[in-house]
């Protein structure tokens, strides 16, 4: 793992962490546990693929067991294709999105558990 995070060192890199949430930043150090350390990273959220903000984080460490997905972003380009899909908003707005996204899912959970049949024990 580390002959392939050599090449990597000082390029700015993605890392997706296993809360979902994922960030961009330039790869400055690694361990042999599969540490990250990232500067001036930007964490960027994106709401159902129609807005995103980018956080700044500054120094970031994250630790290997934490990391899904890690890797060089090969062009700026690429990216700019990907966020001209989206529209760009401020952290406020974006964490307003996420409480409503959230909101709509519980909201839905609890219409499946209400509709879910319910078994009646003398039947059985």
């Amino acid at each position: 793992m580390s002959d392939a995070l050599v090449d990597d060192l000082d390029k700015r890199v993605l890392v997706y962490l296993r809360d979902g949430r994922f960030f961009l930043g330039y790869l400055r150090s690694f361990d042999q546990y599969g540490n990250l350390t990232l500067e001036d990273a930007t964490e960027r959220v994106v709401v159902n693929d129609e807005a995103f903000a980018d956080i700044p984080r500054g120094l970031q460490v994250f630790r290997g067991e934490n990391v899904v997905l890690f890797g060089a972003v090969d062009s700026e380009q690429r990216e700019l294709e990907f966020l001209r899909k989206l529209r760009r908003v401020t952290e406020e707005e974006i964490r307003r999105m996420e409480q409503a996204v959230a909101e709509d899912h519980a909201a839905l959970r609890r219409r499946e558990r209400l509709e879910w049949p319910a078994f009646d024990d003398g039947a059985l």
